[in-house]
């Protein structure tokens, strides 16, 4: 490390030219008690910058003649795969978008379904946790008569059309809901249910 003064005094400059320098090169000292002290990186900058101006470049040239003067031996390039490790990355599957959006889109519905069965799993369990207003629906399918069947009685229950759990064909004929719509199914229930 050399001081601020013997740096000057090697470069043959001003103080105040010094500083220039250091602000065009982006050099900086490192204080040490209270002086400034340059290591050898800063000051090899600061020598490469006198040479540049002392051969006509300006400051303004100063990053650009670098880069105009760089050898090829001097730029570290990685090295560039054989042709054979190219033809093999050739060989590799293409990206297809479409395909992973439908491979998260089932690993999104199975975690759905998963989180479903154990949420369920838990009410089946302990059926006491469910809100008050299931629990109630669940307390009255307890004395099920035989003579009702158990999908259309849970369908009133739950006012949900478990049609397409036995027909799956009641899906694709949207027509056959509106001659007997899940309402009339359940009204037709609690009347049996009633009697």
């Amino acid at each position: 490390m050399k001081s601020l003064n013997d740096v000057r005094e090697s470069l043959g400059i001003q103080k105040s030219t010094l500083y220039t320098w250091m602000k065009i090169a982006k050099v900086k000292s490192v204080k040490q008690d209270g002086k400034a002290f340059f290591d050898e990186e800063a000051i090899a900058v600061l020598e490469q910058l006198k040479v540049h101006l002392e051969s006509g470049g300006t400051f303004e040239s100063w990053g650009q003649s670098e880069m105009i003067t760089a050898s090829p031996e001097s730029i570290d390039l990685p090295d560039l795969p054989e042709l054979e490790e190219l033809e093999e990355l050739e060989e590799l599957p293409k990206y297809d978008p479409i395909a992973d959006l439908m491979e998260n889109a089932k690993r999104q519905a199975a975690g759905v379904l998963i989180a479903q069965n154990m949420l369920a799993r838990k009410y089946i369990d302990d059926p006491d946790s469910l809100p008050p207003e299931y629990l109630e629906l669940v307390n009255k399918s307890k004395p099920l008569p035989k003579s009702i069947d158990p999908l259309q009685y849970a369908q009133t229950l739950t006012g949900m059309n478990l049609d397409f759990l036995t027909q799956p064909e009641s899906l694709e004929d949207p027509e056959s809901l509106e001659e007997n719509p899940p309402e009339s199914q359940a009204e037709a229930m609690l009347e049996l249910l009633a009697a």
